[in-house]
């Protein structure tokens, strides 16, 4: 990296996100609904963020340390990969700055801001900011590898992404990027050798991460996290789609007294689909008004009966995990084609004006024929945002808190097509020709 020097928009930067720190940093730590499920170390979810909490509770801290900590990670992580980006685009500072603001915006109260913006992460004692400042590093190696496709480059990215999931199951969407990305780099350089090690290096570091999140899950040896919180988040919407007529399909199953419980529960308060017509809703809506209720209903009445101490705790999932699998595996042979088009809309209604400007922006890179290294960075954003989107909509809930790891990015490419033009203005096409320039 040339030396940066003390160029005004660095002092700029520094002082942006000093303020950004402060502000994250200073206010109340906020428990959100789900924070008990994050504080202990569990088969449901991924270990990282509880091990975070329990090594700071080992050395006397508090969860004001894990809001200084997760703010700051967050603001260095964010300074990185703008540096990044100022480098390998040869941006103005206008550019440069604007980026680094953006990817600062969810530490501040950004529902104010940008709209839809999930904010306030640094604050919440939950996976966001550390999922955020993670996934920040995952794609600025991401970057790196394009311009340097090096073993090393692809290995830190792989090894990055497989952190993420560990930290948080749903950033399974960075893996979009590697076949986009295995494809291009063999169509660019014909190189079979090459891309079979990194092949090989993405594969050992999915080995080393299912041996460590198996190692640290909890005090449960089988199973596999995300596949538990896979089976967990299906179970109600399956149940979205039942009838008490299938009741009929599992009378001679030990957990039917239990299943019985949660039909009669959720057909009394009218929340399964065929309720929509009659509530004058729209599927789509109705379900994302619904499906929440009818988890925290058919967990409550589990918990109920396994006499677990928290509707979060591990003896509430484990207790659920039979009935989930015999009731998913078997009415999805019913209700599958109903799943795939409810999935379909929740996948489209994910989408706004702001994701089809960008994809039409990222569909022209591609058009343009992956000439330079922006035209497949963009492709790669495109692919995890899609990506992000499908994996929200396949457990049926869309919403900011989700998604905001690749809107942020999405808004991000659309500022550094529009510097890397400037730089071209201002520097002259050989000066942006350097800059995009691939190392063989």
């Amino acid at each position: 990296m040339k030396r940066l020097g003390a160029s005004r928009e660095i002092i700029w930067a520094v002082a942006g996100g000093a303020a950004a720190f402060i502000y994250s940093a200073t206010g109340r730590f906020i428990v959100g609904g789900d924070t008990s499920q994050y504080v202990h170390r569990s088969l449901f979810r991924p270990p990282l963020y509880p091990m975070f909490l329990e090594f700071l509770g080992g050395i006397g801290c508090t969860w004001r340390a894990a809001v200084v900590l997760q703010s700051f990670f967050v603001v260095v992580c964010a300074f990185y990969l703008s540096l990044i980006f100022r480098r390998r685009f040869n941006l103005v500072p206008w550019a440069f700055l604007t980026a680094y603001f953006l990817l600062l915006v969810p530490l501040l109260p950004s529902k104010s801001i940008y709209f839809s913006m999930w904010g306030l992460i640094g604050r919440y004692i939950m996976t966001e900011a550390s999922g955020y400042g993670i996934f920040l590093l995952t794609y600025g190696f991401m970057v790196e590898s394009v311009y340097e496709p090096s073993l090393k480059n692809f290995s830190i990215f792989a090894a990055l992404a497989v952190l993420n999931t560990m930290v948080r199951a749903q950033f399974l969407f960075v893996y979009a990027a590697v076949p986009v990305f295995g494809l291009w780099f063999y169509f660019k350089s014909r190189d079979g050798r090459r891309l079979a090690l990194l092949a090989v290096a993405f594969v050992a570091c999915l080995a080393a991460g299912k041996a460590a999140g198996a190692l640290f899950a909890g005090k449960y040896p089988a199973g596999s996290v995300t596949g538990n919180q896979l089976k967990i988040c299906l179970f109600p919407t399956i149940l979205f789609f039942s009838s008490p007529e299938d009741l009929a399909l599992f009378v001679d199953r030990p957990y039917y007294p239990l299943l019985e419980k949660i039909y009669r529960d959720i057909n009394a308060k009218k929340y399964p689909a065929r309720f929509h017509e009659e509530m004058n809703e729209d599927l789509v809506t109705f379900h994302d008004s619904r499906i929440v209720s009818i988890y925290e209903d058919a967990y409550r009445i589990i918990q109920d009966e396994s006499h677990a101490a928290e509707l979060a705790d591990d003896q509430t999932f484990v207790a659920s995990v039979p009935m989930a699998d015999g009731v998913v595996f078997t009415l999805l042979r019913k209700y599958g084609m109903d799943y795939v088009r409810l999935w379909a809309q929740e996948f489209i209604a994910g989408f706004s004006f702001r994701h089809g400007l960008a994809m039409g922006i990222f569909a022209a890179c591609w058009i343009w024929g992956l000439r330079r290294p922006p035209d497949i960075i963009a492709v790669l954003t495109a692919a995890m945002t899609a990506a992000n989107h499908a994996v929200v909509a396949l457990l049926m809930y869309n919403g900011s808190r989700h998604l905001f790891y690749t809107d942020t990015c999405v808004l991000l490419f659309v500022v550094l097509l529009w510097g890397y033009r400037d730089s071209i203005r201002v520097d002259g096409p050989g000066a942006a020709r350097r800059a995009c320039s691939i190392r063989e």
